[in-house]
């Protein structure tokens, strides 16, 4: 397991040898479901948050067996690019886990730029 925090201590990352990495925000860690992005072909070994030359925020990842990945951390951003490929996937097990039964029949919107 590794963790790391942004530089202004508002995001930490959570990499795991399950393949997974959980990145929740601070401010509401009791309140709001980590991003959970699990789409990493081996273990997350190693982790760290870094700005571009733009000063935009990415998280890297060392992946075992040697690849590196590096995820926007505009949050928005990432959940909207999430949005764009899962849409039309049926995810039951996500649905019932993270979304109340009173709103089961209520459209989901997310607006992306």
């Amino acid at each position: 397991m590794n963790i790391a925090f942004n530089d202004s201590f508002n995001l930490v990352a959570v990499a795991s040898y399950d393949k997974t990495i959980q990145v929740f925000k601070l401010s509401q860690l009791q309140s709001e479901v980590p991003i959970i992005l699990d789409n990493n072909e081996g273990p997350v070994t190693s982790l760290f948050f870094q700005k571009d030359n733009t000063g935009k925020e990415k998280l890297i990842a060392i992946i075992s067996p040697g690849l590196i990945r590096a995820y926007p951390m505009d949050l928005e951003m990432l959940a909207c690019k999430l949005y764009q490929f899962y849409k039309d996937k049926p995810l039951p097990e996500d649905w019932n886990r993270y979304v109340d039964a009173a709103v089961e029949n209520k459209k989901v919107e997310i607006k992306c730029k």
